[in-house]
Order: C-alpha cells, then sequence, then structure tokens
C-alpha cells in the first residue's frame, strides 16, 4: 500500500472521530508530529513534543489576546477551568468531563476524555498524549500571565488510550502563589 492511500485513509478515519475541522487539522498535525519523534528520532520520552506543545499553548493565547483584547479570558480558577473545556472542544473536537477537587492552597482538576482523536487507535507504551497537556498547561499559563494572577499551573497526562486506559485524563494543578 502506498504512503499516499495510507495518509488518505487515516485522515479520513480521523476526519470522522474529529467532530470539527479545528479539531481535525489539530490532530493531524499532532500525530505527524509525536510519529516523526517515535519512528523517526526513536525517542522514548516525548520532552521535545510537550516543548512544542507548551509553546504552541503559549503563542496561541497571546494570539488570540491580542484579538479580543483579553475580555474573553478566565479571570479566576473556575473560568480557566470553563475555558479550558471550551478549547478542549475547539482545537481537539472532543467534549471532556471535569472532576475538581479544592484543596487548602490547591485545586486539582481531572480532565477525561472519553474519545481522544489524537491516540485512538494507536498503541504506545508511554503517554502519547503528552504534549497536548503541555499545550493546555502553556495556554493556561499565559491567561495567568496576561491577567496577573496569583496561580501556577502544572498539567500532565495521567491516563492514556494508546496505552490502554479507558480514556485520557489531564491533570491540571492550579496552586495558588503566597
Amino acid at each position: 500500500m502506498s504512503r499516499k492511500l495510507i495518509f488518505k485513509i487515516g485522515s479520513y478515519i480521523v476526519r470522522l472521530r474529529s467532530k470539527k475541522s479545528t479539531g481535525l487539522l489539530y490532530n493531524l498535525i499532532y500525530a505527524a508530529n509525536v510519529d516523526v519523534v517515535l519512528n523517526k528520532l526513536k525517542e522514548k520520552d516525548l520532552s521535545r513534543v510537550r516543548k512544542l506543545g507548551y509553546n504552541s499553548g503559549v503563542a496561541l493565547i497571546y494570539d488570540m489576546a491580542d484579538k479580543v483584547r483579553q475580555g474573553l479570558l478566565g479571570r479566576n480558577i473556575d473560568e480557566l477551568i470553563e475555558q479550558g473545556k471550551s478549547a478542549w472542544y475547539i482545537y481537539f473536537g472532543s467534549k471532556v468531563e471535569t472532576i475538581v477537587d479544592r484543596k487548602d492552597n490547591e485545586v486539582v482538576v481531572k480532565i477525561r476524555d472519553r474519545e481522544c482523536p489524537s491516540c485512538m487507535g494507536r498503541r504506545y507504551d508511554g503517554f502519547y498524549c503528552e504534549a497536548m497537556a503541555a499545550g493546555h498547561e502553556g495556554a493556561q499559563y499565559a491567561v495567568i500571565e496576561l491577567l496577573n494572577l496569583p496561580v501556577d499551573v502544572e498539567v500532565h497526562e495521567t491516563k492514556c488510550i494508546a496505552k490502554g486506559d479507558e480514556y485520557c485524563e489531564f491533570t491540571v494543578i492550579y496552586k495558588m502563589r503566597k
């Protein structure tokens, strides 16, 4: 089978899974980047892809903030969570569940995507979607920085469909600065 035909079939499958064209485009680009790192560069960790995801998330928010004059950016953690869910649908094409656990100086949010179009149908023994986590972290960091919110954020993938888990899960930790 030719590479062109395989790409066409793969594109068609992703298109069926992605409910939005932005999700389709993102997922095709994401999969190509991850495949290059894993297959061509033979890397076992996704640190390069994570850095690319993080920088993309930061750039996306700065570009959006410039266009909308920061009016749509979350002003507190609850708004950041809702903004993250909306962005997930816009850029990844799938709706997610969120579980929020509030502690004294920390809020932990579990984002669960049961139809992750980036890794569904793939097999990988690590966290295939870690760059998506990094992109979410970069975007959240940019909002926090733009609005000078007293919060630090960290995001990591903690479950992955490509690993055999039931869903992809991303853990977002917001820590209040003292």
